[in-house]
Parts: structure tokens; C-alpha cells; sequence
């Protein structure tokens, strides 16, 4: 647990100095790594505001086919995704990253008192900040989807099934015979036809 929270870190790091030299590109790549990670530790607000961030600069990104990156994570596709992502910036390589950055990472997080709240820092950030734009964010969402028409209703529609009557058994058995039986009875009289044509 302890170097999921290490990665974490580090992760958040580089994603901080990504969008200092302006390369949003890595960035949004590290923060995926970083929301994943969160999500894996049950961290989710933290995971939902990397993912809101990537989309914020990326609106077309792959997390958007996802609400919640716990659902990414069930997904083939994302997956793939995730192991490219994974196999570029591996432990190794991020580890050497950071340190090219001068920063030592376990004197950083002794200032803090959990994971959820250094990586908050990590992105400028509090947890209670990172909760309530979530929560703004959130109803923002629902009151577009109640102001759109084409949206689904909140609650789901009541699914009205017609009984199956001893008539539709019939009609399924009478469409059977007629696909398997119909077709040796022709092949049978042509079959004949042409016997008899031949004598």
C-alpha cells in the first residue's frame, strides 16, 4: 500500500512539473496514472478530480466514454489504453524523473498527514476544496441533463410485456416447420421430377 502511495506521489509530481513547462499532453497522461492509482486505493474524490481535470483541458479524451474511473477501469479498451501508459511511464522511469527534479519525496510527505491530503497538495489543492468542486460540478451536470430534452428520465419507465399466449407457441412452431420441412419437401419433389424427367 505504501508504494502505491509513493507512485502516487510521484506521479502528481511530474504531472506538477508537466503543466509547469506547459507540456498538457503529459500532464493529462500523468494525471491518468495518478486517478487510476487513487481510484485503486479507494481515494475517490481524488481519482474524480484528476479525471475532471484531464477533461477539463481534453474534453475529447478517452475518460470521457466513462463516468467514474472505477467504470474506466472495468472497460477492455481503457485498459489497453492504461498498460501503454504504464509500460512509457514505469516505476523506473518515473522514479528517475523525479529525481532529475531534485525532490525528495519522503521528506515531502512527512508534512502531511495522509496520502489523500498530500496529493491534494500535490495539485494545489485541499481535499475539502477538491469535495466541493466536485459537488459543484456534480449538480452542475444533473441540472444540464434536467434542462435537456433528449436526456433520459431520472427514473426508468415502466417495461410493459404482453403474456405469451398458447398462440404464439403455435405460430413459432408453424415458422419452424416451415424453415426445416418446407425445404426437404421441395428437394424431395425436385429430386423426383428429375427421376422421372430422366426415364
Amino acid at each position: 500500500m505504501a508504494e502505491t502511495g509513493e507512485l502516487l506521489g510521484i506521479y502528481l509530481h511530474l504531472a506538477r512539473a508537466s503543466e509547469v513547462r506547459n507540456r498538457p499532453l503529459v500532464r493529462d497522461k500523468l494525471l491518468v496514472l495518478s486517478g487510476v492509482i487513487a481510484a485503486e486505493r479507494g481515494l475517490r474524490p481524488l481519482a474524480a478530480y484528476c479525471r475532471q481535470k484531464v477533461l477539463a483541458s481534453n474534453p475529447n479524451h478517452l475518460l470521457g466514454h466513462y463516468p467514474t474511473l472505477s467504470e474506466a477501469l472495468e472497460d477492455e479498451r481503457f485498459q489497453h489504453f492504461l498498460a501503454r501508459l504504464r509500460k512509457h511511464y514505469s516505476r523506473e522511469r518515473a522514479e528517475y524523473m523525479l529525481s532529475s527534479l531534485g525532490i525528495d519525496l519522503a521528506r515531502e510527505r512527512a508534512a502531511y498527514f495522509d496520502d489523500y491530503e498530500y496529493a491534494a497538495a500535490l495539485l494545489g489543492t485541499t481535499p475539502d476544496a477538491i469535495e466541493a468542486e466536485l459537488r459543484v460540478v456534480k449538480s452542475a451536470a444533473a441540472a444540464a441533463d434536467a434542462n435537456n430534452p433528449y436526456s433520459p428520465p431520472a427514473t426508468p419507465l415502466p417495461v410493459k410485456r404482453r403474456p405469451l399466449v398458447l398462440a404464439d407457441h403455435w405460430l413459432a412452431l408453424a415458422v419452424l416447420l416451415a424453415l426445416v420441412v418446407l425445404p426437404l419437401v421441395i428437394g424431395s419433389l425436385l429430386g423426383i421430377a428429375w427421376w422421372l424427367g430422366r426415364m
